[in-house]
């Protein structure tokens, strides 16, 4: 598998509009996966001009539908959330295995782009109603696909489904090469990680070091602890 786009980040602002319905439509879902590249490279030092001009759009297409920077990374963060849930429910859904379920699911969150956005973005933004909604969907989806490999005896047991999503974020790391090389180092590493999300043999030890986080230490994923974002608005 190599490393394909992010699905479209905003369909549900898409409908069939004609006209100028259709090119705002259009500069939208343009304007939302300028943004996505914008953070994913440059993190929160991304301004809302270096946005406009990868997304060939005025500043002012950008501040008719988005009150500045912070509300467009929110929109952007919970769009990340809400593909990871669907990723992991499609999994758990569309594969007999459970073994199987978790690899695609941890697979195909690494050929996206859109998860590296999470730690560069949701650790400055204030939690919405909205994105906690979205965190505790994506908590159930990751947990169903966990328990079910625990089930079949596929995956070590002392293994908790906020390892799944932090390993996901350390294996996301972004590298100075380009892009389709470390989509595959995420790859082999990912491999790698499999191995040792293996129940170990009965002569081996059988602990891991430390007890396990919980989804409330991934908190600063989502969202900042304070009023607003570090750094403040750049433009």
């Amino acid at each position: 598998m190599t490393c394909s786009p992010d699905p479209a980040p905003d369909k549900g602002r898409m409908g069939p509009g004609r006209g100028r319905r259709r090119e705002a439509e259009l500069n939208d879902a343009r304007l939302l996966v300028a943004a996505c590249d914008a953070f994913a490279e440059l993190g929160w030092k991304a301004s809302v001009s270096d946005i406009a001009r990868r997304a060939d759009v005025g500043m002012d297409t950008i501040y008719r539908r988005y009150a500045g920077k912070e509300e467009l990374a929110q929109h952007i963060c919970l769009t990340a959330v809400d593909h990871l849930t669907h990723t992991a429910r499609a999994a758990a859904l569309e594969t007999s295995d459970g073994w199987q379920a978790l690899v695609r699911f941890m697979r195909t969150a690494l050929t996206t782009r859109t998860g590296s956005l999470l730690p560069r973005l949701g650790g400055r933004l204030p939690l919405t109603d909205d994105l906690e909604a979205a965190v505790v969907r994506l908590h159930e989806a990751v947990e169903a696909v966990v328990g079910r490999a625990q089930r079949e005896g596929a995956l070590r047991a002392d293994v908790v489904s906020a390892d799944i999503v932090l390993l996901l974020v350390h294996l996301k790391i972004l590298l100075p090469t380009a892009e389709t090389r470390f989509c595959e180092l995420r790859l082999t590493y990912l491999d790698i990680v499999l191995d040792g999300l293996r129940p170990r043999p009965p002569h081996l030890p059988q602990g891991l070091d430390g007890p396990p986080p919980d989804w409330q230490e991934l908190r600063a994923l989502w969202h900042a602890d304070r009023s607003g974002p570090r750094g403040g608005d750049t433009g």
